[in-house]
């Protein structure tokens, strides 16, 4: 005899909450190493994240090739030349080139937040200078990425780039400089450019309210054609397994720490997801699809190149789900991405399941979800409060080394794992979601009105199809 909603429900929550999978595939992962794009602790994940969809008994498990312009660290040396000589802690920033042996030397020009704000007024400032900015993006602003700062000194002829943590504690933050165009996957930026921690940077501030300060900069890195996988599989749809529902999380962290937070313990959501649902597959009616992506810190080179990979198969897909950030710790909550007419929906599915998840709408380009949108399918991220608001840059221990196994609570990965899997299972099953593809023109006053097509235009990385 069939079960009823309920019954599946309650087996959904006692298998999520006294399980123990989540907790070993986060350590199994973290085991492994950072699993940065280009690295031997990538391809054991990746053999490791598919043999766990065989163990769960999804459909059609398997990696799928993608090229991209790889990146690999050397060192990065950050001085002080004048007024006075000292060596600083730095790290270089991915997808940053190498200096001359010498080293690049200019004047350095700190220009705050580094806003777009801030470099208007400093328009005529910062051409062959070496630019450094905080992280921290006002939260009365639209939050202004990493990418963003750097690339509005590179196109204004900047000499290098020094990226300032905003949280105390003398940790070097990292991150890519370059975010790249949907169908490119890798470019390396024009300039040096490294990471420093909040004290170096107010060091630096307090000897340039004396006069003029020098630095130099001096890196080695290597760049070479690289080759990573998508690992997918899923749970088939038994009625209409032509409709589409992914659910994605990255892989990778960066190549500093093990990225417990960012994103072994999302990718585990995945996998635990993928687990429960697959459990109760002879109910599911329309096609769920579980993608780990690799590459997202260094540019979303997984997701970028499955929506390239499947251009074909993409009026397939009725909704995408990004799990970066899932698992960590405080309540999950759906966030809409782009356009806000799913918001009924899900607050509907949310008071259906007597469950309170906060529901709202924002849009990043900065993590998978964005292939997907770019094309107009509706996308949402599961998030919660993990002691940063990204939008702001306080990222807390998140891209430094400080991301380690132990700032990750399995109890919240079993909560946001049985709360997406209930919300899954209504969506597989009901007789028709409400989602609609978005068209070109839909997809551009979105980003207008999200300001994003001024910084994609920044970027270098506004879509050609959208362009026509």
């Amino acid at each position: 005899m069939s079960k009823n909603l309920e019954e599946i429900e309650k087996e959904i929550l006692g298998e999520a909450y006294f399980s123990n999978e989540t907790r070993k595939n986060l350590a199994v992962l973290c085991s492994f190493g950072c699993r940065f794009a280009g690295t031997p602790s990538e391809e054991e994940a990746v053999k490791y994240l598919l043999q766990k969809m065989k163990d769960y008994n999804l459909s059609k498990p398997h990696r799928e090739e993608v090229k991209y312009l790889g990146w690999k660290r050397g060192i990065a040396k950050l001085e002080v030349t004048k007024p006075e000589s000292k060596e600083l802690e730095c790290i270089g920033l991915p997808w940053s080139p190498s200096t001359s042996k010498e080293g690049l030397e200019a004047e350095l020009l700190n220009i705050g937040n580094g806003t777009y704000v801030d470099y208007e007024l400093h328009r005529d400032d910062v051409k062959g200078k070496i630019v450094m900015t905080s992280a921290f993006t006002p939260p009365w602003m639209r939050g202004q990425h990493r990418c963003e700062k750097l690339c509005r000194a590179e196109n204004m002829g900047a000499a290098g780039f020094i990226y300032a943590k905003n949280d105390p504690g003398l940790l070097c933050e990292t991150g890519v400089a370059s975010w790249n165009p949907p169908e490119t996957l890798g470019r390396i930026v024009k300039f040096p450019a490294v990471g420093t921690s909040k004290e170096v940077a107010s060091y630096l501030t307090r000897l340039r309210e004396k006069g003029k300060v020098s630095v130099r900069i001096t890196a080695k890195h290597t760049s070479a054609p690289a080759l990573t996988w998508n690992v997918v599989g899923e749970v088939e749809g038994s009625d209409k397994p032509d409709e589409v529902i992914v659910v994605g999380g990255h892989l990778d962290g960066h190549d500093i720490a093990v990225g417990a937070m960012d994103n072994a313990a999302g990718v585990c959501v995945v996998l635990e997801t993928a687990r429960l649902l697959s459990i109760h597959k002879n109910a599911i009616k329309r096609t769920v699809r579980f993608i780990a992506f690799p590459g997202e810190e260094t540019g979303c080179f997984g997701s970028a190149g499955y929506v390239m990979e499947h251009l074909k198969e993409l009026d397939k897909i009725k909704f995408m789900f990004n799990l970066d950030g899932a698992g960590r710790a405080a309540r999950p909550g759906i966030m809409v991405q782009g356009w806000p007419d799913a918001i009924p929906f899900f607050k509907n599915v949310s008071r259906n399941m007597d469950q309170p998840m906060s529901v709202d709408v924002n849009f990043g380009i900065y993590s998978d979800h964005m292939p997907f949108a770019l094309r107009g399918i509706q996308t949402a991220s599961l998030v919660g409060g993990i002691g940063f608001t990204a939008s702001t840059g306080t990222r807390g221990w998140g891209h430094t080394k400080a991301d380690t196994e132990d700032k990750v609570d399995v109890r919240d990965m079993r909560e946001a794992s049985a709360n997406l899997a209930r919300v899954l299972f209504r969506m597989a099953t009901i007789e028709e979601l409400p989602f609609k593809r978005k068209s070109n023109e839909e997809i551009k006053t979105m980003l207008h009105r999200q300001g994003y097509d001024e910084v994609m235009e920044v970027l270098g990385s506004y879509p050609s199809w959208l362009k026509i």
